[in-house]
């Protein structure tokens, strides 16, 4: 923007000048100038757009995202993921707008969001039960090994890896 500013100022002072106004060669140059300062604009503003303005295709994009975010079950799945998962869902969903920079953890969020998770309610009576069979102390040994069994018993038949533990 200086250059554009300093050129003009140059083509300006040349222009005042009969003599140079007359001179073929201060026209060829000054169209040159001119033409350079014209790419250079076009340019930039190119470059600016693209920055401020996603493809037709990445904008669908963009609104069908938002649009299976805030379909009721997927939505559900927001309060079991961490509460930075979350939020980083919920302020795209508020502004409409991908982020300025996308990070993995927003990245990780829609695909868990969208990954059909399910929700495991574990009962801390049943839990405890598991732990502590007889009621007496246990090794840490045996702790994990009963807290293992647990949850290979509470899993059975489930994808983990979508499962989300949830104490009632």
């Amino acid at each position: 923007m200086a250059e554009s500013k300093q050129k003009r100022t140059e083509l300006l002072t040349g222009i005042r000048k009969p003599a140079q106004r007359e001179s073929e060669a201060f026209k060829a140059d000054a169209l040159k100038q001119l033409k350079k300062l014209k790419a250079g604009c076009i340019k930039t503003y190119l470059d600016l757009y693209k920055k401020a303005r996603l493809s037709l295709t990445q904008d669908k994009d963009k609104k069908d995202l938002l649009n299976d975010l805030a379909d009721p079950v997927i939505e559900g799945n927001f309060e079991l993921l961490k509460a930075a998962q979350k939020k980083l869902l919920k302020d795209f969903m508020a502004a409409k707008e991908l982020p300025g920079e996308i990070c993995t953890e927003f990245l990780t969020a829609i695909q868990q969001a969208l990954s059909g998770l399910a929700k495991l309610p574990v009962r801390l009576d049943d839990l405890k039960k598991a732990l502590f069979p007889d009621g007496s102390p246990a090794k840490p040994a045996e702790f994990k090994e009963r807290f293992n069994a647990y949850l290979d018993q509470i899993l059975k038949g489930r994808d983990a890896a979508k499962v989300r533990l949830v104490i009632e």
